[in-house]
This record gives C-alpha cells, sequence and structure tokens, in this order.
C-alpha cells in the first residue's frame, strides 16, 4: 500500500490454493489487522480585528502526533473560492497566521471560510462579516447599537441618569457619538467632555452617556450613533422625561394677645416627583430675616419648623413679610403678610322696624389687622365740640351696639342722631391704632333698605330659604362622594396649616371627608352663602370638577365665591388687588367696593359687574367695565387713592397694565 489513508484501515489475511485429482484445496493464513495512525487537522474559531485601513481575519491550525502534514488551504466567501491573487487580499496562506482585507468597503461584506486537509480529511470554519441580527432599522453592512435609560425613561430633577448602550459589530464598532433631539427629527452631537456630562463615555467599545444633575433643559430625544469599516448606523431613539416642582407653601397667621405674640403659621410640602427641600427662610420688606441674630425674639424659620414666632411685637417689627423655600428646581416665595396698623372699613345696611315704619341703620365695622386687633371702643361727640365720649353701648337708644371684636357695631334706632353726633370707631392692635369717624347720613343709592321678613307668612325654614338649605345639602354630598381618597391626608393637612379651622382636636381626628366638611360648616368656613375656602382645598388638590360645582352652586345661589370669566364685549377687565383674606369679605362687602369705584369712575353699578376673584393671602377682584367708564382708572385723583386705600387697594391691572394707587404726598 503505497499511500496509507483511513480508508485502508481493515483486517487482511492471505489464501493459497491448488487442484489435485480434480480436487481444489485451499489454506489461508492467520490473520492481521492494519491501524492506521493520525487525525484531521485542528483548526480553532476564526477572529477578526480591524485597524485603520484593514480587516483582519485570524485562523490558526495544528495537526496531532502521527498525523500527516497540512497539505492544502482554501478560502471561499459566500461559497464561492476567494481569488487570493487579487491585491485586495494578503496572507491567508499555510505559513501564515491571518487573511488581511485591505481597504474594506461594503462589497467586502459576507461569508468568508477558511477550510485546512492533510491526508486524513479536512475542516472547515467560518465567520459573518455581516450581521445577521441586524434590526429591520439598519443597514445590513453597518454596527448594531440599543441603548436604555437608568433608571428609567422618567427621571426626577437633579438626579443621576445613565443612558447605556450594548453594542454589536463585525468588524469591531470604531467611533461612538451621542446625539440629542429636540422634536426627534434633527439630531445633533453632544460634546460628552463638557462638565455637564461628566464620567461620559464615547468609547466605541463601551459607550454611555451619564448626566449627572438632570434639569428640564436635558428633557428631549437621544440616539448614538456608531461606525466600523463597514459603515455607520443609529441607535434605537430613547426619550427623557424630567419631572418635578417647586416647593408649595401656604401660610397663615395667629395672634397670641395674652403674650403679645404673632406666629406666621407655615406649610411647606412638595409633590411626589420633587426634589428635596435644603432651604427655607423668612424675609421682611425684600431682606432675608437673621433669627439667629435676634437674641431669641424670633423663632422658627428653618426646614424642621417653617413657622415663624415674633414676641413682644412692636412698631419696629412693621413690614412685609414673607416666607421662601428652596429645592434644585428654585426657589418659592409665599403670599405677603403685612405688620402694620389696622385697616378699618365701615359698611352700613338700613333696616325697617317690624312693628313701626321707621328705620334704623347699623354700622359694621369691617377689620383686616395683622397682629390681630386686641382693641376697640365707639366714641360720640356732639357735632362742634372737640372732646369724644366713650359710647355707652348698653344704652336704650344703641341697643345691639357691640365693641367686640373681631366685628364692631353700632345700631343708630333714630337716623336723626347723624345730624347732631359725630361718631368715632378706634381700632388698636399692637403696632398702632387707627381711627374712623362717621359724621352723616349715608346716602340712599348707598344703603339698601332690607325690610324684615313677615314670620307670619311661612314658617317652614324650607320655604323660608327657597329650598337654598336643600340644594346646598346636594352640594356637599356631591363634595364628599366624588372627592378623591387618595387626596384625603392633603386635604387635612392644608386644614391644618391654614389656620383658620380653631377645632384642632375635631381636625385630628376627622378619618373622612364627610368629617370634613361637617367640621367646616362648624367653623363657619363653608356655609350657604360662601363656599370660597372649600374652593380653595379643590384647587389645591386638584379638583376641578368639584371646583366647578360650587361656582354653579353660587352662581344659582347668589352665594359668595371666586371665578374667572372672559370680559364681555366692550368691557374692559380691571383687577384690583386687595391687602386682605377673601375668606373674611363678604358679599356686602365686595357691594361696597364695587359702589366705591362706581363713584370714582362717574357711572352706574350696573355698569360694573364682578368677573372673577383670583384667592389668596391678599386676592384680586376681577371687574368687568364698561370701556367708556374704565379709562378714568388711568387717571385717579387723589381723593381717589385715598378711597381705595381704605379698602385696601394697592394696585390695579386695567387691560393688562398694572396702576400703583399711592398715598399723595403731603396729605393725611
Amino acid at each position: 500500500i503505497s499511500s496509507v489513508c483511513k480508508e485502508d484501515a481493515f483486517e487482511y489475511q492471505a489464501s493459497l490454493s491448488r487442484e489435485s485429482n480434480g480436487n481444489k484445496y485451499t489454506v489461508s493464513s492467520n490473520i492481521i489487522r492494519l491501524s492506521v495512525l493520525g487525525d484531521m487537522p485542528f483548526l480553532n474559531d476564526l477572529k477578526v480585528t480591524t485597524e485603520e485601513e484593514s480587516v483582519t481575519i485570524h485562523y490558526n491550525f495544528r495537526v496531532l502526533e502521527n498525523s500527516p502534514q497540512v497539505q492544502d488551504m482554501q478560502w471561499r466567501k459566500n461559497d464561492q473560492t476567494l481569488n487570493m491573487k487579487d491585491v485586495k487580499f494578503i496572507g491567508g496562506g499555510l505559513n501564515d497566521s491571518c487573511l488581511v482585507i485591505s481597504s474594506p468597503s461594503g462589497n467586502d461584506k459576507g461569508n468568508y471560510s477558511c477550510t485546512v486537509t492533510n491526508a486524513v480529511g479536512s475542516v472547515t470554519k467560518d465567520i459573518d462579516l455581516e450581521k445577521e441580527a441586524a434590526p429591520s432599522n439598519s443597514r445590513k453592512d453597518c454596527p448594531c447599537v440599543d441603548i436604555s435609560i437608568k433608571p428609567g425613561p422618567t427621571v426626577h430633577f437633579a438626579s443621576n441618569t445613565k443612558i447605556t448602550a450594548i453594542v454589536m459589530s463585525t468588524p469591531q464598532p470604531e467611533k461612538a457619538q451621542w446625539q440629542k433631539s429636540k422634536d426627534g427629527n434633527v439630531f445633533l452631537a453632544l460634546d460628552v467632555k463638557r462638565s455637564k456630562y461628566f464620567g461620559s463615555n464615547s468609547s466605541p467599545g463601551c459607550p454611555c452617556l451619564v448626566i449627572p444633575k438632570t434639569t428640564f433643559n436635558d428633557i428631549g430625544y437621544y440616539r448614538l450613533q456608531i461606525s466600523n469599516k463597514l459603515g455607520v448606523n443609529v441607535s434605537n431613539i430613547v426619550y427623557l422625561k424630567v419631572t418635578g416642582s417647586l416647593p408649595n407653601i401656604t401660610i397663615s397667621h395667629e395672634t397670641d394677645i395674652n403674650n403679645r405674640t404673632i406666629k406666621f403659621n407655615g406649610g411647606v410640602f412638595l409633590t411626589e416627583d420633587s426634589p428635596d427641600i435644603h432651604d427655607v427662610f423668612w424675609s421682611k420688606n425684600g431682606e432675608k430675616i437673621d433669627i439667629q441674630g435676634s437674641g431669641g425674639r424670633l423663632s422658627g424659620g428653618n426646614i424642621n419648623n417653617p413657622s415663624l414666632t415674633i414676641r413682644g411685637v412692636s412698631q419696629e417689627d412693621v413690614g412685609k413679610y414673607h416666607l421662601t423655600a428652596v429645592n434644585a428646581i428654585g426657589q418659592n416665595d409665599s403670599d405677603v403678610i403685612t405688620i402694620g396698623d389696622p385697616c378699618v372699613n365701615i359698611v352700613s345696611e338700613r333696616y325697617e322696624k317690624e312693628d313701626t315704619c321707621n328705620e334704623y341703620i347699623c354700622f359694621l365695622v369691617i377689620i383686616t389687622s395683622v397682629p390681630s386687633p386686641c382693641y376697640a371702643q365707639w366714641y360720640v361727640k356732639s357735632k362742634g365740640e372737640e372732646i369724644c365720649l366713650p359710647l355707652d353701648v348698653n344704652a336704650e337708644e344703641y341697643q345691639g351696639s357691640t365693641n367686640s371684636l373681631p366685628r364692631p357695631k353700632l345700631v343708630l334706632i333714630d337716623k336723626n342722631y347723624l345730624k347732631r353726633n359725630i361718631y368715632q370707631i378706634i381700632v388698636t392692635n399692637f403696632v398702632g391704632s387707627t381711627v374712623k369717624d362717621i359724621s352723616e347720613i349715608p346716602e340712599q343709592s348707598k344703603v339698601p333698605l332690607l325690610p324684615s321678613l313677615d314670620k307670619s307668612v311661612v314658617k317652614n325654614k324650607m320655604y323660608i330659604d327657597q329650598g337654598r338649605s336643600l340644594k346646598f345639602a346636594d352640594l356637599c354630598y356631591e363634595l364628599a362622594n366624588h372627592f378623591p381618597p387618595l387626596k384625603f391626608q392633603r386635604l387635612k393637612f392644608l386644614l391644618k396649616f391654614s389656620g383658620k379651622v380653631t377645632d384642632v382636636v375635631s381636625l385630628n381626628a376627622t378619618d373622612s371627608v364627610w368629617d370634613c366638611i361637617r367640621l367646616l360648616q362648624q367653623e363657619n368656613l363653608f356655609t350657604l352663602n360662601d363656599v370660597i375656602f372649600m374652593q380653595f382645598l379643590l384647587n389645591k388638590t386638584d379638583c376641578s370638577v368639584l371646583n366647578t360645582k360650587c361656582i354653579e352652586y353660587a352662581r344659582e345661589q347668589t352665594a359668595l365665591c371666586y371665578f374667572i370669566e372672559p370680559p364681555e364685549h366692550e368691557c374692559s377687565e380691571a383687577q384690583f388687588h386687595i391687602q386682605g383674606d377673601l375668606t373674611n369679605y363678604t358679599k356686602l362687602h365686595i357691594n361696597y367696593i364695587i359702589e366705591t369705584v362706581a363713584t370714582i369712575l362717574h357711572c352706574d353699578t350696573y355698569d360694573i359687574r364682578v368677573n372673577g376673584l383670583k384667592h389668596s393671602g391678599s386676592f384680586l377682584l376681577i371687574l368687568s367695565i364698561k370701556k367708556t367708564c374704565s379709562w378714568k382708572l388711568f387717571d385717579l385723583k387723589w381723593q381717589d387713592c385715598i378711597k381705595l386705600l381704605q379698602l385696601n387697594i394697592d394696585y390695579l391691572i386695567i387691560d393688562k397694565v398694572k396702576v400703583s394707587v399711592q398715598k399723595p404726598q403731603g396729605r393725611i
């Protein structure tokens, strides 16, 4: 056997035959077995590397002991024999260890196979330079890349965001570039070397984009562009959403008369997706208050206790105060609380006695004061005299009058008293006093005549109020049944920090919206005639549908509420900024403001209508005024300014133009 191969491995035997006397005889030898030593070559898996101008396929083969040497090596591409004489290919022979494809292009994509052969047989290995699992939006000769956002597509403001990538590429990727777009169409390259992207990596092997402190400016679409020798491809597009908001602030105030102390109750809270609060402070007249340097007279005003307590209140505390809370998004300021002399307004009502045709007049004092007033006293003097004497509110001619806070009242059983007397109210708080005079009979047009109800006509309360109590009960039922249970704790928080609820024990014991509504009615904060405070709670808890129900009820029942409507045709919108708590104002007070504005403009009250109110610590009364009259508000006389200031109005906004109401220089 001149060239032994595996097929020659058999058992062999020799046989001799002869014939004698017509008989055949055969003799066989012993049997021997031929074993052929040696195996086919062993070829390792092919590997690919890329250089600046080439792609290299690495290979390695060997033969085992007693095996014949490799006799031949062949290369094929897509099952076609490769022309190794092409200058594009370097190496790839028995004495080489790699096949170099110079100046690669898209035409060089495909499946490459290497076959090595010896006398025993041949073995083949292949490698695919074309991505078999490329996504549908990529070209098959380009890398495949997929990106994702950690911890997720929605991140909190100021949190750490990382976009990672998984890259699959043969040949290896050479370049990676992060890109961003606002609209998802036009993408621009990001410079990841900027400090804003500290920790990012644009290496094609393991690219990642890091945003250490994510802001709203980072919202947008992101993708990764990556390339290799065969071309360029882009990843899937991810959208980064950033959430968060400024701190929410509620404030109120309470006065401790006995200890001469004011407490500004501050409530600061966050929505669930907002960064933590890192500073809380109070300011007076625009300057930050140094609580630590007050010698203990001031306390609070920090993250753990946002409320500010002022002890020993005096004239030096007069000013405008507000609370500021700061988080990573920015700072938010509360409404302004002003410490100053009491602001006193007097409104009058004319009544008709039930048993006679005589009229009597009631003067009601409306006080807005921080700190709360601690003293009020009616005085009287005859016209022409200089000395005022304290008025005896228990005297028969003043029966029904009172000095008691918060609503001092003067009742004149005979309107002719004003022809011979001047009446005066003095209201005092810790920082000053205010004096108001009543010296003449109010004009008939400004004093509505309110005849008393003949109680013998109807005794059933349901008919007396024309069914209002039933409609109010229906409103309460709607609010309690449809208020979201998940917002109940936020509702209790607002009630607690508003400072309006005096029965804190009952408030803490409430465990349902029904309980809260009953408590609000007991505290006269939610009544047949006033739904303003309920609207405040509904707006703060984002219950717009329920707030609309309150407005519908108030319009139908002429109750006090706040809303905003577009001005009527040929009317101007005038917003009157009133330094006072809207919940302390009745419908009568609003009507008095309208009558004062009508007097200033020399027009009728029917030329003015309430077009809405905006609620806050102070509030904006929105009036719709005929344009033939509203222009006069741009040219207010000093007498007009005095009237508006007496109503706590410090500025107006007419058709988006702000007009300040200032006290005339040199006038008292």
